[in-house]
């Protein structure tokens, strides 16, 4: 798989898991709270981040196989397979959960 199929899967998937937090905040600022409806967010946010985990690792593989180091010097990489674009994005959404 190529590192700017890889990014573009990364950012679907972190699209998702926003949006499933966003769900999530709603339900548990509700006057009443929906226990099978937070379980259910809880499983979709588990699988989410399994899926997230996996790409990563693919991306980091793909990144050594091409001669790049691991961590941010790698981010070299995404520059010079033309997705830096898709790079920044996913680096600013995942800035964004941390607020």
């Amino acid at each position: 798989m190529s590192l700017a199929s890889l990014l573009t899967d990364q950012q679907q998937r972190l699209d998702a898991l926003i949006s499933l937090l966003s769900s999530e905040q709603n339900l548990l600022t509700q006057g009443d709270i929906d226990g099978d409806a937070l379980s259910q967010v809880a499983l979709e946010k588990q699988s989410l981040l399994a899926e997230l985990e996996r790409i990563e690792t693919g991306r980091c593989n793909v990144q050594k196989r091409l001669g790049y180091p691991e961590g941010a010097s790698g981010a070299r990489a995404a520059k010079d397979a033309g997705c830096q674009a898709a790079w920044e994005s996913l680096l600013e959404k995942v800035s964004g959960l941390h607020v």
